[in-house]
């Protein structure tokens, strides 16, 4: 790790504490700071210039400070699961594609297309291409639209 990226973790566990306690950014620098050993920020920051290093246990201090100050922030999330229930991510006809629901309608989308169902039962589905660049997209076929639609007609009865 390279010493400006130490001072950058120092400065993302402040930023992190901040949240938290919902201060400003300036008063969680102090808040590290007087974690570290030193008065204020701009000491530490004086100290970085000379070359003061944090080490791996002040860097651990750090952590420990938003750890208690937000435990939540401890738990590692996938990004994918931060989805929800109502998104889902698949694969057909060899063309990978999402699904998620936006104001009850039921959104279906890959590279290069859109599938939209509205909300209201009789309302057609709109097919749309998105990337006119591709020579061969799969929303031109018969068989993938008809595939997609039954997808997305699954979906709509989950919803």
């Amino acid at each position: 790790m390279s010493n400006s990226d130490q001072l950058k973790e120092l400065k993302t566990a402040a930023r992190n504490i901040a949240h938290a306690k919902r201060i400003k950014h300036v008063g969680a620098l102090e808040v590290v700071a007087q974690a570290l050993g030193y008065p204020h920020w701009n000491a530490l920051a004086n100290a970085d210039k000379k070359g003061w290093r944090p080490s791996p246990e002040d860097l651990a201090t750090a952590e420990a400070l938003v750890l208690a100050e937000n435990p939540l922030i401890s738990i590692d999330t996938d990004p994918w699961s931060a989805l929800g229930a109502d998104r889902f991510e698949g694969e057909l006809q060899g063309h990978s594609y999402r699904v998620s629901t936006q104001a009850d309608d039921v959104r279906m989308w890959g590279r290069g297309w859109e599938l939209t169902l509205p909300e209201a039962p009789l309302a057609p589905p709109r097919f749309r291409i998105t990337d006119r660049r591709l020579k061969a997209n799969p929303i031109d076929g018969t068989d993938f639209r008809n595939a997609a639609l039954d997808v997305a007609s699954g979906w709509r009865k989950l919803v």
